[in-house]
């Protein structure tokens, strides 16, 4: 990693500006050919503005390969901002999102305004807005939902606290295998529909899981079933 920041103004009033640069760079589930960071911030010390750009090649996560991922966080006197973020992966697809942003002492609000997924011949989008709430010790994510016309729905909602009762749920209604094969990069073509649900709850230390799907004309490679049902 290398690069150069530039300081100006004082202890009170102090701007960042410059750019960084990455290479080669690994950490657990990440692999990334090329990262650059560009921050032009003022008043860093108090009520930060300014903007960062984030740009990157060549990036694998969790195993799932990017060519370009591309994102800018815009900063307005410490208490508001917006987001945009671009990812292409590797086989196609397409990931947007483009939301706010809000600072209130220790707690950071972001509101998802829009998030698709382009595949070749359709297109996943956010059905309405959504936010996640970040507290020291609570995170929430107020029910994010996903539909591609029709009956494919995937809906995520989640509160969790460090301490007390979680409470998470997916729901996951006709999406068809080959768009999950196609998100996910697997290595064997999948067909067919998949219906489903899986809850968390218990505590962080010590979760609990309730799943439950139905999976219908299934494919995987040369393999056929007709039906299939699995509870957990």
């Amino acid at each position: 990693i290398e690069g150069n920041l530039v300081l100006r103004g004082s202890i009170d009033t102090l701007d960042v500006g410059g750019i960084m640069n990455g290479a080669d760079i690994v950490m657990p589930g990440l692999r990334a050919n090329h990262i650059r960071l560009t921050p032009v911030l003022t008043n860093v010390s108090k009520s930060v503005g300014g903007t960062m750009n984030l740009h990157s090649d060549t990036v694998s996560l969790s195993g799932v390969s990017f060519s370009r991922v591309g994102g800018d966080v815009s900063f307005g006197q410490g208490q508001d901002g917006s987001y945009s973020v671009l990812a292409t992966e590797l086989n196609g697809p397409v990931i947007a999102s483009v939301g706010g942003l809000k600072f209130t002492e220790d707690t950071a609000i972001v509101r998802v305004d829009s998030l698709s997924i382009l595949l070749d011949s359709k297109r996943f989008t956010l059905d309405r807005p959504a936010s996640i709430r970040i507290e020291p010790s609570l995170v929430v994510v107020d029910t994010v939902v996903l539909t591609a016309g029709g009956d494919q729905r995937m809906t995520i909602a989640a509160h969790l606290p460090d301490s007390l009762p979680i409470a998470a749920k997916l729901v996951i209604q006709g999406i068809p295998l080959s768009d999950v094969s196609t998100i996910a990069q697997s290595r064997i073509p999948l067909g067919g529909d998949l219906s489903g649900t899986l809850e968390m709850t218990g505590t962080r230390a010590q979760p609990r899981l309730n799943a439950s799907a139905s999976l219908n004309s299934v494919t995987a490679g040369d393999v056929k079933v007709a039906q299939v049902a699995m509870t957990a």
